[in-house]
């Protein structure tokens, strides 16, 4: 047997021999890693397991939630009614009254907290009310400010409402405290305290007084129906109302909505079947000439989407034979997670406050003998809208006039002169609407669009869009128009037939005009600091008359505007 045979031999045994002890050690290796990756995990999940024990907090139902809350911080929780996924709850903490809803299957959980009881209904009352709630869900954030309107005792309430996300116990507590450091704000204000300085209040009050010169030259020439004209009107689905007031949410943005009354709590998951939610349907029941209020008590519709939470307030108002009245107040929060990336001047929620209105009957035929009788599918759809607008119907108005101002847009060069004048009256209607729901940006789009047409109406609201919204381009389209109708008294007063009625009539009308620039460059003036400016400016309008009053409003204005400086 040759030496090279016997070492072949050798090797032949003892490589695999190695082979197995090596792999042998790395088996056993292994298996002590496993064992105490093991040991680890039973640890680890013991430990989770404790904490969960200690806070169920994170896995618990809204009404698991609140029953342990009030175990903790010892107040009792009554179950008033129930459904498949949601309890309808009441406690009382502090001599604090609260309700609420609560999900059993979900962390859905809504407080309700009576602020105020019993205000007698006057004009006076129901305006400081009503602008009293809009400031201060304005200023509150997480509180929705609300009101309720009593007939038969001819009373008005405001209450709190509070959707409370998942939060802890602590923060739960912070927000029945919030209930109670707001309501104490609430209730100094209308017994005769205010909610902020003096001149702020003042300032306040002008903002209210929306469009003051507008109401003075052109809108009270609209006002002459006492009922929308419209035989088929647009009554408005969710979707329609969160495009045309919020910019809008895509239908697969929307996510979850819930509509709440005094007595039930529906949820509605399906995104075709929320975008297309009948906003009246909330609080009218029947149809046609047998619809009627549901209930005078208000309706909160709540809609979760990507980039928005909406909270919606139906409050119904009046019913009368022909239609019914609901004031709907919209308010859009853009989620907490998006603060990050969107500026925090576009951060604070959006509120609007506006009528709307659900028409039972077939209305009157138009009159033969009007002067603005409609006579093609266009005309009657524009003047349909119009009709709304002059019932501050705006929202509505809105959702009948932009589908003609885009079709009417798309054709433009292709139209007759009267469709394109059609076009015209559109834009200007539809700035009207926006400009008085305070959406000065929308309102623009369209005014500086109608403003082209050299016409006195449009181009009033356009100077009032520019002056409402503390634009600074309204120094220099004021200047434009004054120039113009400087130039324009001037061709008249040169004009051989300057005695007859026509022209003295346009002359007029010119210097009406001229002061009407002129207290709009006297608000603006105030706006931006210059006192003694608008103080000039209003002095001169002293002198016509239909400014006078207008005037002497101001100057009181600037005179405390000037005290507080010093």
């Amino acid at each position: 047997m040759s030496p090279l045979f016997i070492i072949f031999g050798i090797l032949a045994i003892i490589i695999p021999v190695g082979l197995c002890i090596f792999y042998k050690n790395k088996i056993d290796e292994l298996t002590t890693d496993n064992g105490i990756l093991k040991k680890r995990n039973d640890t680890l999940e013991e430990r989770f397991n404790a904490e969960d024990a200690n806070d169920t907090s994170a896995t618990a139902s809204a009404w698991e939630f609140i029953q342990r809350v009030g175990r903790n911080h010892q107040f009792e929780v009554h179950e008033m009614k129930s459904g498949d996924d949601w309890v309808e709850f009441s406690f009382s903490y502090q001599d604090g009254a609260f309700t609420g809803y609560a999900g059993t299957k979900d962390h859905e959980l809504t407080l309700h907290y009576p602020c105020y009881f019993g205000i007698k209904r006057t004009s006076e009352s129901f305006e400081k009310v009503r602008t009293l709630c809009q400031r201060a869900t304005r200023e509150f954030r997480f509180i929705k400010v609300l009101y309720t309107y009593h007939e038969q005792s001819n009373e008005l309430d405001i209450h709190f409402l509070i959707e409370v996300p998942n939060v802890s116990e602590e923060a739960f507590m912070d927000y029945l405290k919030r209930c109670f450091s707001k309501a104490d704000i609430i209730r100094q204000t209308l017994n005769g305290g205010h909610m902020s300085t003096e001149v702020e209040n003042q300032d306040f009050a002008r903002q209210e007084r929306m469009l003051v010169d507008a109401e003075m030259q052109h809108e009270s020439k609209t006002r002459k129906q006492k009922n929308p004209l419209v035989s088929e009107p647009n009554h408005g689905t969710l979707r329609e109302y969160i495009a045309y007031l919020f910019n809008g949410e895509d239908v697969e943005d929307m996510l979850a909505l819930r509509v709440q009354d005094t007595k039930t709590t529906k949820y509605i998951r399906e995104r075709d079947k929320i975008a297309n939610f009948d906003i009246l349907g909330a609080v009218v029941k029947g149809a046609g000439e047998e619809a009627e209020f549901a209930d005078f008590e208000p309706v909160v519709l709540t809609l979760d989407a990507v980039k928005n939470h909406y909270v919606i307030t139906l409050h119904p108002l009046k019913s009368r034979k022909d239609f019914l009245s609901v004031r709907m107040t919209a308010v859009c929060t853009p989620h907490e997670f998006l603060q990050d990336y969107v500026p925090n001047a576009t951060y604070e929620p959006q509120a609007i406050s506006m009528l709307i209105c659900y028409v039972k009957t077939e209305l009157p035929a138009l009159e033969e003998d009007d002067e603005e009788l409609p006579t093609t599918s266009n005309s009657k759809q524009v003047y349909h809208g119009r009709q709304l607008m002059q019932q501050n119907y705006f929202a509505q108005a809105i959702s009948v006039l932009t589908p003609i101002n885009k079709q009417l847009r798309a054709n433009y060069f292709k139209l007759s002169k009267k469709d394109q004048d059609l076009y015209f009256s559109t834009c200007y209607y539809l700035g009207f609407c926006y400009t008085d729901l305070h959406l000065y940006e929308k309102a623009h789009y369209y005014l500086s669009t109608a403003q082209d047409c050299n016409r006195f109406d449009y181009s009033q609201e356009y100077i009032n869009c520019l002056a409402e919204c503390h634009d600074p381009r309204v120094f220099k389209a004021i200047d434009d128009e004054i120039q113009a109708t400087r130039a324009q008294l001037d061709q008249i007063d040169k004009d051989e037939d300057r005695g007859s009625e026509e022209m003295m009539s346009h002359r007029e009308r010119l210097v009406d005009y001229y002061a009407f620039l002129q207290r709009r460059r006297g608000y603006s003036q105030i706006n931006f600091g210059y006192l003694d400016d608008a103080a000039d400016t209003f002095k001169h309008l002293l002198e016509h008359e239909g400014s006078r009053e207008y005037a002497e409003h101001e100057l009181k204005y600037i005179e405390t505007l000037k005290k507080k400086k010093q």
